[in-house]
C-alpha cells in the first residue's frame, strides 16, 4: 500500500474507517481491530507495537470501563450499585464494542501516516483545494523551523546570560526573572514568526501566485496495478454497503441483545470485509514475490 499511488491509499482507509465507525456489529469490529492492529505493526514496527501495547489498550479498556458506569440501559441486570442504578450486561458488552472501534480507528490511523506522507495528502488535495494543501505543505515546514529557531533562540538567551554581569542580576531575580526571561523569549520568537510568514506572502506575490492558473508537478502516475486495486477496494466496499443497508449486518444492544440471522449472505459480506482490511497484507506479499 506504501507504494500504491495516493489515491488508492486514500480510498482503502477512507473505506476502512467509514465501515469502521458506522457498522455496529462486534464481528466486524474485531476483524477491523486485528488487521489495523497487524498493518500498524507491521508498519511501524516495535515503536507501532509498544504505542499499542501501552496507549492504545489501557484506552481500549478505558472506555469499556466508563460505558457501564455511566449507561444503565439494557434488560439483563447483573449488579446493583449503591445508588440504585444498575449493572447492565449491555451496557458492558456495547462498552466494549466501543472501545474495540476506538482502539481500530487508532490504529487504522497510525498505519495511515506511515503510508500516506505529506506529499501524497498535498497531492490529492492540491487540485481539489489549492488553499488547504497550501496551507498543510506550509505547516509542515513552519512547525520543524520554528521548533529549531525556539531552541536556537533559548541557547542565545542562555549565552547571553551567562555573561558575569548577567548571571549575578538572573540569580537574584528569582522565580520574577525567570518568568521575565520567559516572555523576552516569547516576545523574540513571535517576532521572528510574523516576520518569516511577511517575507513568505511576499515572496509568493513577488512570484506570481494567484496570478493565473496553476500548473502541477508530481511524481505519482496511475498505473494497470493502481486501477485494478481501486475496483477492488470499490467492489468490495459497495458489496459490504449493500449488505448493510439491507439490514444483513444488523446488531442491537439495546434494550436487549438482538442480531440479524448468520446466513450465508451475511458470511459473505464479512468475508469481503476481511478480505478489504487485510488487503495491504496481500500487496505487501504480491511485492515482496516480485
Amino acid at each position: 500500500m506504501k507504494n500504491m499511488h495516493p489515491f488508492v491509499g486514500a480510498a482503502f482507509f477512507a473505506t476502512v474507517a467509514v465501515i469502521t465507525m458506522v457498522c455496529r456489529n462486534p464481528i466486524m469490529i474485531i476483524i477491523s481491530l486485528i488487521f489495523a492492529f497487524i498493518n500498524s505493526v507491521i508498519e511501524g514496527g516495535t515503536k507501532a507495537l509498544k504505542f499499542n501495547l501501552i496507549y492504545l489498550l489501557p484506552v481500549m479498556l478505558l472506555t469499556a470501563l466508563i460505558n457501564p458506569l455511566f449507561n444503565h440501559r439494557g434488560v439483563t441486570v447483573l449488579w446493583k450499585f449503591p445508588g440504585g442504578n444498575a449493572l447492565t450486561a449491555e451496557s458492558i458488552i456495547y462498552g466494549l464494542c466501543s472501545g474495540m472501534m476506538l482502539g481500530a480507528i487508532v490504529a487504522w490511523f497510525t498505519y495511515h501516516n506511515k503510508v500516506m506522507t505529506s506529499d501524497k495528502i498535498c497531492y490529492i488535495f492540491g487540485r481539489i483545494i489549492p488553499s488547504l494543501s497550501l496551507i498543510f505543505s506550509m505547516t509542515l515546514r513552519f512547525v520543524p523551523l520554528m521548533g529549531n529557531r525556539l531552541k536556537r533562540i533559548i541557547v542565545s538567551r542562555k549565552c547571553l546570560l551567562a555573561l558575569p554581569d548577567k548571571a549575578f542580576e538572573c540569580e537574584k531575580a528569582g522565580k520574577r526573572g525567570k518568568l521575565r526571561e520567559g516572555l523576552k523569549i516569547t516576545s523574540v520568537f513571535v517576532d521572528r514568526g510574523l516576520e518569516t510568514a511577511i517575507t513568505t506572502s511576499e515572496s509568493m506575490r513577488s512570484r506570481g501566485y494567484g496570478s493565473g492558473k496553476r500548473s502541477f508537478f508530481s511524481v505519482f502516475r496511475l498505473n494497470r496495478r493502481d486501477v485494478m486495486v481501486l475496483l477492488v477496494v470499490a467492489v468490495l466496499a459497495v458489496y459490504v454497503a449493500v449488505g448493510a443497508i439491507n439490514g444483513c449486518l444488523a446488531f442491537e444492544y439495546y434494550p436487549a441483545i438482538s442480531q440479524a440471522d448468520l446466513t450465508a449472505y451475511s458470511l459473505s459480506i464479512i468475508i469481503a470485509y476481511a478480505v478489504l482490511c487485510a488487503l495491504p497484507l496481500f500487496l505487501r506479499k504480491y511485492e515482496d514475490y516480485n
